[in-house]
């Protein structure tokens, strides 16, 4: 995507600076920094195994019990 940004002139001073430590141009720096600042304010994404396993025992943990005793599900039992 491009994007045409008003900055005022310390920022683009700051960019200056940050570009040229970098070796790379002013865009470059500022697109480094606003995915940096998205990263932090969005949430998680659910696709790495840690978040889903994460997300499937909080909703785990919400699921009732079911009621009445036990049931057990050996296939030994099945043919009693």
């Amino acid at each position: 995507m491009t994007l045409a940004i008003q900055v005022t002139p310390r920022t683009d001073a700051w960019l200056e600076r940050k570009a040229s430590a970098a070796g790379a141009d002013k865009a470059a720096v500022a697109s480094r920094v606003l995915d940096q600042a998205a990263e932090k304010d969005l949430p998680a994404l659910p696709h790495s195994p840690e978040e889903r396993l994460r997300r499937f025992r909080t909703w785990v943990a919400t699921v009732p019990a079911r009621p009445g005793p036990p049931v057990d599900t050996r296939r030994e039992t099945i043919y009693d």
